[in-house]
């Protein structure tokens, strides 16, 4: 319940003059109206409204007779009154024509050499009986009244404070006697009422307000009071100190989180409150200093970390600190793609087909170019390009010399050239027997590829691609009568192509063209959607989907992987693939910081892994969570619960979609949301709710069909991480 402890006091002031009504509450940052009457007064020109804590005060600037009346400040059911009385000028004697005024100044020094003893104003029109009358009245009042100085004293001076920065600040003194001129100074500046600086006087007491104060107004205050151009003045100063404390600099823009390709340069930003600060970057728990790799900039609030030449070694966790603050963003660097296995040269007849491989480092690489010569080619019937796994195709149907020249492959920086040579055909005769057949096999199995000529003892060349093929443990040649046949042991992804049986009799030569379309030849796709489901001080539960493509053969296992925040070096969680889409990682050290990542198994072998968006730290204390209901402010326990958990949807094209959940916490826990991995921010498309229940929702206005996927909410305070999450199918109209 709000009191008040300090009533409005009624005021008297001289019409022009300057008055502050203050009364103070029982709690500070409340509500208040200030009122005249019933008149409900608005801050700004005539009156100015501040708040300082408890303390609640109106100032009224140059009061006029009009001004005058009743004042209240009104708070809930609290109100309290005061009355403000309005002076006007003094007029000793005023007539017609005529106007005599007293002045308040008397020099003690040389009253007893004047003849009157002060000084009288005089202002009149030229009057006869005026002049009369003025001289009667000096002279009465020479004969009658004696002038006796007292001398200005300051009744209360200055007082030395401590403010933030940030706050404003009130400097306040008391004179003996009312309504004297005084000059603010700070040092030996003379200070002018401004934005900055604002001067007030209510009858004997002088205030200056000093708004918004920075470290460069600490100094010393002076108020002077007394007229240097007078013949003898009295001059008395209140002094005071002032001492700013500097708020400590604090992050308005944090890092973010990027990934980059292996060689490339990377920029880690954040930006103070404050310009200069001084700061210290880490990666992890290692301080960086500048270097041929680190480039460490400052410019006015905003402050860079720039990384050169990333490899994958670089990722980790990186800090900006200040000292009281610290920023931390993750930096993720993927491993270059490279050309493991190079295209080959490529001799062909005229209307053959040339083939062209070439194997890549990694899955599922789409920003690759195949060129012959100066031409970029494009994917239609005459250039088919195909890939399977990590090899990549181009097939050139039924050449002509006229495409002889450089074949390419270009993927990022990588490139790979081989020659293609187009031969015309001999003219002639020849007795043979030309077979074509596809044939389909399984990785592992052996396989027979044969042809039948016209005629025995025919020697031939089998190739692949335009390649002479050599005798050895691959490959089997034999020939029996007029049958030739090609034995190619323990298939591999990449025997996968064009063979072909070259033979020239009578300088004619024939060709007994074999595709071979082979299956199951790549490894699989990442595992999607990966996440922590819980955690304790010692393990954490890790949880994903199946790959979206297996590679042409069923998912084996999984192999799940771990390395700390401030390593590079990624270490196997078990010994046996996982048979299961959940895994417990155990054994973990409280206190650390974790990286996980997943990878899928068949039998062409171990697919690229998807890591985990997020740091997961080990931390200490009871993570399991308590009945929501038995909760307790007291309570030592930390912990995130899921109340209600988000639910998949199916809805038209064009439809808004909502996801909700409730999500509770303590500490309270800072809540993300993700759609297939990618963390989402609040825009035009996307509108993020939340209230101090603990009730989350994720709006999408307009759903469309690159929509469709899995969200997931997060939620991450000092017990670890908790989530939920739920598909979105689109009905296309």
């Amino acid at each position: 319940d709000i009191q008040s402890r300090t009533q409005l006091k009624s005021e008297e002031a001289e019409e022009g003059a300057g008055v502050a009504l203050m009364c103070e509450l029982s709690k500070a940052g409340v509500p208040v109206v200030w009122r005249k009457g019933t008149e409900v007064l608005k801050s700004g020109g005539k009156y100015q409204m501040r708040q300082k804590a408890t303390v609640y005060e109106l100032l009224i600037n140059k009061v006029a007779p009009e001004d005058g009346g009743e004042y209240s400040c009104v708070c809930g059911t609290q109100k309290t009154t005061a009355t403000l009385d309005i002076k006007g000028r003094k007029e000793v004697f005023k007539n017609r024509n005529c106007f005599f005024f007293f002045c308040s100044g008397v020099d003690s020094d040389t009253s007893s050499k004047s003849y009157f003893g002060f000084y009288v104003q005089l202002l009149f029109f030229c009057h006869a009986e005026c002049i009369l009358l003025c001289m009667f009245l000096l002279y009465d009042v020479h004969q009658s009244v004696k002038c006796t100085v007292s001398p200005t004293t300051f009744k209360q001076t200055l007082k030395s404070q401590e403010a933030e920065e940030g706050a404003s600040i009130t400097l306040s003194c008391e004179l003996s006697k009312p309504g004297l001129p005084v000059e603010w100074k700070k040092g030996t500046q003379v200070l002018r009422s401004g934005e900055k600086y604002q001067m007030k006087q209510n009858a004997s007491v002088n205030e200056l307000l000093i708004n918004k104060v920075v470290p460069e107004d600490s100094g010393e205050y002076s108020c002077v009071c007394g007229d240097q151009k007078t013949t003898a003045s009295l001059n008395f100063k209140g002094r005071t100190s002032i001492k700013i404390n500097a708020c400590p600099p604090v992050f308005t823009k944090e890092l973010e989180s990027q990934t980059v390709e292996e060689g490339d340069s990377v920029t880690l930003q954040c930006e103070l409150s404050k310009p200069d600060v001084p700061l210290e970057w880490r990666k992890g728990q290692l301080g960086l200093c500048p270097c041929a790799k680190y480039e460490i900039r400052q410019t006015g609030r905003l402050a860079r970390l720039v990384i050169h030449d990333a490899d994958p070694e670089d990722s980790g966790s990186y800090t900006c600190d200040t000292g009281d603050h610290q920023s931390t963003g993750d930096l993720t660097v993927k491993e270059k793609v490279r050309i493991v296995r190079d295209l080959c040269d490529v001799t062909v007849s005229t209307g053959q087909d040339a083939c062209f491989e070439v194997e890549l480092s990694h899955v599922g690489v789409t920003n690759w170019e195949w060129w012959l010569g100066d031409n970029l080619l494009q994917n239609n019937d005459l250039n088919q390009m195909s890939s399977q796994g990590r090899v990549h195709r181009l097939v050139l149907k039924m050449v002509t010399t006229d495409e002889s020249g450089d074949v390419a492959f270009v993927v990022g920086e990588e490139k790979s050239v081989a020659c293609l040579l187009v031969e015309e055909k001999p003219k002639g005769k020849s007795d043979s027997m030309v077979n074509r057949c596809n044939q389909d096999a399984v990785e592992g199995d052996d396989i027979t590829l044969h042809c039948e000529l016209s005629k025995p003892g025919v020697h031939v060349e089998w190739r692949k691609g335009g390649v002479v093929l050599q005798p050895g443990k691959k490959y089997e040649m034999k020939q029996e009568k007029r049958v030739q046949e090609l034995f190619i042991r323990n298939l591999e992804p990449e025997d996968s192509g064009y063979y072909t049986c070259d033979f020239t009799f009578l300088l004619c030569i024939f060709n007994v063209l074999v595709f071979l379309l082979f299956y199951s030849s790549a490894v699989p796709d990442p595992p999607e959607d990966p996440e922590v489901l819980s955690k304790t001080s010692e393990s954490v539960t890790l949880s994903w989907f199946t790959p979206l493509y297996d590679g042409g053969s069923p998912i084996l296992g999984y192999r799940v992987e771990m390395r700390l925040v401030d390593s590079a070096l990624w270490l196997p969680c078990h010994s046996e693939p996982v048979c299961n889409t959940e895994y417990v990682v155990g054994n973990l050290t409280s206190g650390s910081g974790y990286r996980f990542r997943v990878a899928a198994i068949n039998r062409a072998g171990t697919g690229e892994p998807v890591e985990l968006p997020l740091t997961v730290h080990a931390d200490e204390g009871d993570l399991h969570p308590p009945d929501p209901h038995s909760y307790r402010e007291d309570d030592n326990y930390i912990y995130i619960l899921f109340l209600t958990e988000l639910r998949s949807q199916d809805v038209p094209d064009g439809y808004p979609v909502s996801f909700d959940c409730v999500v509770i916490g303590k500490p309270p826990p800072t809540v993300r949301w993700y759609k297939d991995g990618k963390l989402l921010e609040e825009n035009d498309h996307y509108m993020i709710n939340e209230d101090q229940e603990g009730c989350h929702q994720l709006i999408i206005t307009s759903v469309l069909p690159t929509d469709m996927g899995v969200y997931r909410c997060t939620a991450e305070n000092s017990s670890g991480i908790a989530a939920t999450k739920a598909e979105l199918k689109v009905d296309s109209k």
